[in-house]
């Protein structure tokens, strides 16, 4: 975590506080993580200027290597707190704050309260006893008991509300306040209460009947803080007495899972102990609460135990999956001789169960974690437990409208009623933003899904998934696919706690076919979880027998295969989905199985089976009936990714002008769709044409709008091959450092993405680069590492890469070999029908040896045959001067 400069900014309803790290929305605390904080900051303090990637990457993840989606994640988290507009995107350079920004240096109206009414000093430090990660908290609440006379701490059970208590109690007796504590943990008749009140004074019973004046005038003293510890069992009669005991010289502060509901009652919701967003330096960690007393506790019960860059990452995933919960976190600190680090953290899934074993002077329902849960359950009424449980089947954030569904037996009303005394009772949270959500903390969530399971309610869990996937397909839809996934993931989770049954494996297969296009659209077509997913959705169908579902599960898993350059693995599934379209007859599937192997003969490099097969879909498709198919079949629509598919090979096959006209048609008809990804593949099949064309101004423009598409919509490796191309076009315009500097990053993220189905001809573009300024080594490596990948089928543009090996050859001075390297590329390239490729390596061929000018002329005339356009292949350098 960086340091920052101590200022206060506000913009609209915002305020940032960098001194406290603190961001308030109308007033409210909004947690956005240390991460976006500090990327907000360095935004703000550009005070309207634009920040690049770098520095901002720089500045968030100091020391730390990530990929510019990291970033994207952290703006568009802000975006959704600020307002989409608030923030713009610099394509391919940065990001830069667009509202309105006021600094001041001081600001009473959100500055922090004071400490305490007395000053430090006063409190001896050894009677402070130790309480770990609530600094803030007790400053809060010392501020809040000088300005309150009723003061309720509200939270889950073992959030530590006794513990704060006994804090202030002590810091006030140490200021000479006189203090009650009175403990209600052990009642469970609201009439005694008075009585325990009376004990705690050390009064008669008959004197606290009388009144507040008495007890002042029994006990001699004028300004008692009297603390009613544990009173959520006994809210009704407590209420009725602290009323009574309204008086200038009382002051009461209450500990309850649930406020009193009283008019002058001010509540304070305590939260859990903090942790870092991330892993940081072990010794950092114990600066935060949650870290520092599971580290704490665990070397009381192990004194070998130490936090170490080993075991780091295991206590910071203990304590998120405790939601920083201190009992939570001391049942699982005793828990480590049995299990060890890797086990407790891994053994957590099953909380309930493993959190048990408290201290012995502890209360009962403190022994275990569930007890605490069932405390809490017995004291609600019926409505709060079935709604309680039922939201259980929610992971994370939810909506008021998906909670009212779930409880419609009871009524609209009746159910806010119930959400409402389940905020109080600190089980649900509000979750502020540009609408409110609710979410379960993640261990209360443990305990209700085990609730709901207990009783079979089969249909909340089948109603909850389908909320779930219609919030996925809707994200979808608006390419919001990182949303997308998240919301599939929890449906299938979900799914498998219903009964095994043919409904629930096409249930099952129908949403992994689902998942399956968001992941291919927000992360990778190659990601590895592409192949999890359709492997399982084709053992599900062949199971079913069901040929459509396998059809679809096969046309995914063909393209991950495509994708990640096992065109080996990936032309026999090709066939296969041609095969089955004969027995189908469904002609959107037939579409698709010519799109699946326009593609992959493309890859092949097999020029003129890729023309045909682009030939056979845009005869079958229409664009009215098929652009659905898009969000099925690898997210982008068929007719605009065979399109660009052809305007590719009719460059390859030296078809220039219609090229050309194919590259401009495509663009076009993408722009008119109010598809995003399928806009994005326009665009991207466009800058490969017309970079092959050598169409600088439009090259450039295909790049920066896939940049820009991919920036807007969280498609990550289209963002990046997005990089790659303005990269290219920069480095052609002029700007060989920046431009090559784009391309090698670019290059090296795909490399690491395994998204590697284009590999060669991203290869080709930085290669050529590398050896127009005189980079042959490391030109040279790129190429062996790039003709790697042909070992799985991969063809597209291989020749080029053989050209450029002869060029580095011809430069060392080895005449023989760079010869016999241009013989290879110019004989593969007329094997693949690439004619344009050919011609290229024919010229170099020719310049090395004027006696191999006869093959050259043979291609030239075969292109002038078609089109005689000299003009395009001088442009193209493809004509001596």
């Amino acid at each position: 975590m960086q340091q920052m400069d101590a200022d206060i900014f506000r913009f609209g309803d915002v305020v940032v506080d960098t001194a406290e790290r603190l961001v308030r929305k109308a007033g409210h605390p909004v947690d956005i993580g240390d991460r976006a904080f500090d990327l907000l900051h360095e935004l703000l303090r550009a005070r309207g200027r634009m920040v690049t990637k770098d520095i901002l990457m720089d500045k968030v993840w100091p020391n730390t290597f990530v990929t510019d989606n990291n970033l994207q994640v952290q703006v568009s988290a802000l975006r959704k707190l600020i307002g989409r507009d608030a923030i713009q995107t610099v394509a391919g350079r940065g990001y830069r704050f667009m509202l309105a920004v006021e600094t001041v240096a001081d600001d009473p109206q959100h500055a922090a309260p004071a400490a305490t009414a007395q000053p430090p000093e006063a409190i001896a430090p050894h009677e402070r006893p130790e309480l770990l990660g609530r600094s803030r908290d007790v400053a809060s609440l010392q501020d809040l008991l000088h300005r309150e006379r009723l003061v309720t701490i509200t939270g889950p059970g073992g959030i530590g509300k006794s513990t704060l208590a006994r804090h202030i109690a002590d810091l006030a007796q140490a200021q000479g306040r006189p203090v009650a504590w009175v403990e209600l943990s052990t009642l469970t008749d609201p009439a005694l209460v008075p009585a325990q009140l009376a004990r705690s004074f050390g009064i008669d019973l008959a004197v606290v009947e009388q009144g507040p004046g008495a007890i002042l005038d029994a006990t001699g003293q004028a300004a008692w803080l009297i603390i009613l510890d544990n009173a959520e069992h006994l809210l009704e009669r407590l209420a009725r007495l602290v009323t009574d005991l309204s008086s200038p010289g009382i002051v009461c502060l209450v500990t309850s899972q649930v406020r009193l509901k009283l008019p002058d009652e001010h509540v304070y919701r305590l939260d859990g102990l903090s942790s870092p967003e991330h892993t940081s330096d072990p010794e950092q960690m114990l600066s935060f609460g949650a870290p520092g007393l599971f580290v704490k506790r665990a070397r009381a019960i192990d004194g070998k135990f130490a936090i170490s860059e080993a075991n780091a990452a295991n206590v910071l995933a203990i304590c998120r999956k405790l939601d920083g919960n201190p009992l939570a976190l001391e049942l699982a600190a005793s828990r480590l001789p049995l299990f060890g680090i890797d086990g407790l953290a891994r053994k957590l899934d099953q909380r309930l169960q493993v959190l048990s074993g408290g201290f012995r002077n502890a209360l009962p329902r403190h022994q275990a974690l569930k007890d605490l849960f069932e405390w809490s359950y017995g004291l609600m009424p019926e409505i709060e437990r079935v709604l309680f449980r039922r939201l259980g089947a929610f992971v994370g954030q939810f909506p008021l409208e998906w909670a009212c569904s779930l409880g419609e037996d009871f009524g609209e009303w009746n159910v806010i009623d119930a959400l409402a005394n389940l905020l109080d009772r600190s089980l649900l949270v509000s979750v502020d933003g540009d609408t409110v959500n609710y979410r379960l903390s993640e261990t209360a969530r443990a305990f209700a899904m085990e609730k709901l399971l207990s009783q079979n309610e089969h249909a909340t869990i089948s109603r909850t998934i389908g909320l779930y996937e219609q919030a996925a397909r809707e994200f979808h839809a608006r390419a919001e696919d990182f949303d997308a996934i998240h919301n599939y993931g929890i449906a299938l989770e979900l799914l498998r706690h219903l009964p095994e049954s043919r409904e629930t494996a096409v249930q099952r297969v129908d949403l992994l076919l689902k998942l399956g296009p968001s992941i291919q659209t927000a992360l990778s077509p190659a990601n590895p979880r592409c192949a999890e997913v359709y492997q399982e959705a084709i053992d599900i169908a062949r199971r079913l027998d069901d040929q459509t579902r396998l059809f679809h599960a096969l046309w995914g898993y063909w393209q991950y295969l495509s994708m990640m350059g096992n065109l080996t693995g990936a032309a026999p599934i090709a066939a296969e989905l041609a095969g089955m379209t004969k027995t189908l007859n469904d002609p959107a599937l037939e579409l698709e199985a010519w799109h699946a192997n326009a593609s992959t003969n493309l890859l092949m490099g097999h020029t003129a089976a890729t023309l045909a097969a682009c030939t056979q879909v845009r005869e079958l498709y229409d664009p009215v009936t098929h652009i659905h198919l898009a969000d099925n079949f690898g997210g982008h629509d068929a007719g605009i990714c065979a399109e660009g598919q052809s305007a590719v090979a009719r460059w390859l096959a030296g078809d220039l002008r219609a090229a050309r006209d194919t590259a401009d048609r495509v663009v076009t008809r993408a722009n008119r769709l109010d598809h995003p990804y399928s806009r994005a593949v326009g665009h991207y099949y466009g800058a490969i044409a017309y970079y092959g064309l050598h169409v600088q101004e439009r090259f450039e423009h295909s790049a920066r709008e896939l940049q820009t598409l991919a920036d807007g919509h969280g498609m990550a490796i289209l963002q990046t091959e997005g990089n790659l191309f303005h990269g290219r076009a920069v480095f052609d315009a002029g700007d060989r450092t920046t431009g090559l500097a784009a391309m090698r990053d670019a290059y090296a993220a795909i490399i690491d993405s395994r998204d590697i189905g284009f590999a060669i001809l991203y290869a080709t573009l930085v290669a050529d680069a590398l050896l127009a300024c005189d980079r042959d080594s490391e030109a040279g490596a790129m190429i062996t590492q790039a003709l790697g990948f042909s070992l799985d089928g991969q063809e597209l543009m291989i020749s080029e890469l053989y050209r450029l090996q002869g060029q580095i050859a011809r430069r060392a001075g080895q005449r023989a070999l760079a010869m016999d390297l241009f013989d290879q590329a110019a004989n593969v390239a007329s094997r693949q029908e690439a004619t344009i490729l050919e011609l290229r390596a024919r010229l170099d061929a020719a310049r090395l040896d004027g006696a191999r000018r006869a093959p050259l002329s043979r291609v030239l005339a075969r292109i002038d045959r078609h089109h005689p356009v000299p003009e395009i292949l001088a442009a193209q350098g493809l004509l001596e001067p």
